[in-house]
C-alpha cells in the first residue's frame, strides 16, 4: 500500500462521516418541528443566519479532508490502532470545526 492510495482511503471515509454528521445535525431541527410539513424541512432558508450554518459546514468539510489524509496514513502505513485514530482525528475534526 502506497501512502497517497492511504491517504485517499482516509479522506473518502472521512468525508462520508462529516456528511453523515451533517445530515444528522440538519435532521434534529427538522424533526424538532415536524408538524410544519414540508416547512419544517426547509427551516433553513427561513433562519438569518443561514450563511454561518454555510461556512461552518464548508469549514467542516476542510477539516475532514485534512485530518482524514493523516487519519488514513497513520492507520494504514503506520498501523496503529484503528479505533484511537479514528477517535482523535474525529473529536479533533470537530473541534477545529467549532471553534
Amino acid at each position: 500500500m502506497t501512502k497517497e492510495l492511504a491517504e485517499n482511503i482516509g479522506i473518502k471515509l472521512a468525508l462520508k462521516s462529516v456528511t453523515i454528521g451533517i445530515l444528522i445535525a440538519y435532521l434534529i431541527p427538522t424533526l424538532l418541528v415536524i408538524g410544519d410539513g414540508i416547512k419544517a424541512t426547509l427551516w433553513i432558508f427561513e433562519i438569518s443566519y443561514w450563511i454561518n450554518i454555510v461556512i461552518g459546514i464548508l469549514i467542516f468539510y476542510a477539516c475532514g479532508y485534512f485530518f482524514g489524509k493523516k487519519a488514513g496514513n497513520e492507520i494504514l502505513i503506520k498501523k496503529m490502532d484503528y479505533q484511537k485514530v479514528g477517535a482523535k482525528y474525529g473529536f479533533l475534526t470537530l473541534f477545529v470545526t467549532v471553534f
